[in-house]
């Protein structure tokens, strides 16, 4: 009987949360702190002070593993307060097979956009493989790109990355030239 409240609880807040994350892309606060309130009053309930810690710790560990996703804006704050809700219902196993699964499956789906945009070779093009930079986009006025052995090759378009060694970008100026890769 006390896990099928909660899943019915954790089914009902999945159930909105879904429909408004669809609808207005927000997971809005009404909804995240009281299902984590509910966790938390529903698990001291069923289970004492035992189940208490257990959801408060569940809880906390969904705060600490996604909070730097936030932080580094890989999540929404709806997202990670949604994740500790589900933590503080159903317990730090739980949340851990949640979070497994939505990294995996998020992952899938961020690789089938790029695929489907056709800028897989854009997302992978960052790496710096040591060479020169790429040729393409604007040469005309503007700074000489640093290491370029090309004469009025300018870096109007071109970005440093951050990492190690020159990786450049084309801002998409060129058409032609729409992914760097290193020749």
């Amino acid at each position: 009987m006390n896990s099928l409240v909660i899943n019915l609880v954790l089914v009902a807040v999945l159930a909105v949360a879904v429909m408004t994350d669809l609808r207005s892309r927000r997971i809005p606060n009404l909804l995240t702190f009281p299902a984590l309130g509910l966790g938390l009053l529903l698990n001291s309930a069923f289970l004492g002070l035992d189940g208490l810690k257990t959801s408060g710790e569940a809880a906390l560990l969904a705060l600490a593993i996604l909070l730097p996703l936030y932080m580094f804006k890989g999540l929404g704050a709806g997202d990670v307060k949604l994740m500790a809700a589900i933590g503080a219902l159903k317990g730090p196993e739980f949340f851990i097979y949640t979070f497994a699964w939505a990294a995996i499956f998020g992952g899938g789906m961020a690789m089938l956009g790029l695929l489907r945009s056709r800028r897989v070779g854009l997302a992978f093009s960052q790496v710096d493989c040591g060479k020169r930079r790429p040729r393409g986009c604007s040469r005309s006025r503007g700074v000489t790109c640093p290491g370029s052995d090309e004469p009025g090759a300018t870096d109007n378009n071109r970005v440093p990355q951050y990492g190690v060694g020159r990786s450049w970008r084309c801002r998409g100026h060129c058409r032609s030239h729409a992914t760097t890769r290193c020749d």
